[in-house]
């Protein structure tokens, strides 16, 4: 079914380029909201990349500067690892010599040379033995050589051979108390 409308032709004429016009304008309308439709829309992506880039930049960053706090730190705690030992160590020796004078001093202020009239050597193992006599109140006996106890063998080797003479009396055992 078709709608006729009879117009004059001036009249016809007239609607015609108005109708046109209309048309036209509303393509113009068309294709200003897609120009400023698709500006936007680039305008909108631009920004996102910027702000991407911005990121990537900033998470790059953070990364590096985690990797530089975790370096430093591994140096620290290296670092701190390593004076905790050297302190361990020299309080150890501290320890140690405190306690070799120590036991020397103890064993002179016993004066357990002037009692049973021999010289000590400087061994600790000996010291030990003169801190133990003097704590237990036990002789001990001592190896005697020919030019006395201070220059007697220092090998350690122990001979059976060896004549040990006792503050106790002579025997030839190898005890060292009584």
């Amino acid at each position: 079914m078709e709608l006729t409308i009879d117009l004059p032709i001036r009249g016809m004429s007239a609607l015609i380029d108005i109708l046109v016009e209309k048309k036209r304008e509303s393509e113009r309308e068309r294709d200003k909201e897609k120009r400023t439709e698709g500006l936007e829309k680039t305008d909108r992506e631009k920004e996102k990349l910027k702000t991407r880039k911005k990121r990537r930049e900033k998470n790059q960053k953070r990364g590096k500067g985690k990797e530089v706090v975790v370096a430093a730190a591994a140096v620290s705690l290296v670092v701190v690892v390593v004076v905790v030992v050297v302190v361990v160590v020299v309080v150890v020796v501290v320890v140690v010599v405190v306690v070799v004078v120590v036991v020397a001093a103890v064993a002179d202020s016993i004066s357990i040379r002037r009692k049973f009239n021999f010289s000590f050597s400087a061994r600790l193992h000996n010291q030990s033995i003169f801190v133990l006599f003097a704590l237990t109140g036990n002789k001990p006996r001592l190896k005697q050589s020919d030019r006395g106890p201070e220059h007697a063998d220092r090998s350690g080797t122990g001979d059976l051979g060896e004549t040990w003479v006792s503050v106790c009396g002579n025997s030839r055992a190898m005890a060292v108390w009584c």
